[in-house]
């Protein structure tokens, strides 16, 4: 496992999820309904591991073209990821159903969190962002938790 480094923002975060989402969005057109910054990464101001985090938001997880597409455009699938893990939900609930994706060799680090359109674990990370981005005093004592947690493991 690698060492993980919480860095200081880096304003071409946006930059680099541009791009990214620009190439899905190409790669997948018509199996996705939206393409999302998510994570630390998309919180001006905010620390984060240096790792881009992506929702792609779909109708249907069930969809296998969508997932050869992204194969096929050589984005390394990881199937053993499937559920996220949300207290106060159980871990098999249909709520947390997920597929994971990561970058294409080479590239730089990014990982793509597949969910289905109105399930909780879609919505959260939408939220959570938007209050980060909002709320100064949540998002300063947040970067200390992450800053104090990487200190003490």
């Amino acid at each position: 496992m690698s060492e993980i480094e919480v860095i200081d923002y880096q304003i071409h975060w946006t930059d680099e999820f541009n791009t990214i989402a620009e190439h899905i969005g190409q790669v997948a057109a018509g199996h996705l309904l939206r393409i999302d910054h998510i994570g630390s990464t998309s919180v001006p101001t905010l620390c984060a591991k240096d790792v881009i985090d992506i929702q792609i938001t779909v109708e249907d997880l069930t969809n296998e073209q969508l997932y050869t597409l992204l194969s096929n455009a050589g984005y390394q699938t990881r199937p053993n990821i499937t559920q996220d893990m949300l207290v106060g939900y159980d871990n098999s609930s249909a709520e947390l159903q997920k597929r994971f994706f990561r970058e294409q060799s080479g590239t730089r680090r990014a990982q793509f969190h597949i969910r289905q359109q109105g399930r909780v674990n879609q919505l959260y990370p939408l939220l959570f962002r938007d209050f980060l981005r909002y709320d100064e005093l949540t998002r300063t004592a947040y970067a200390q938790v992450k800053r104090y947690t990487l200190v003490r493991d």
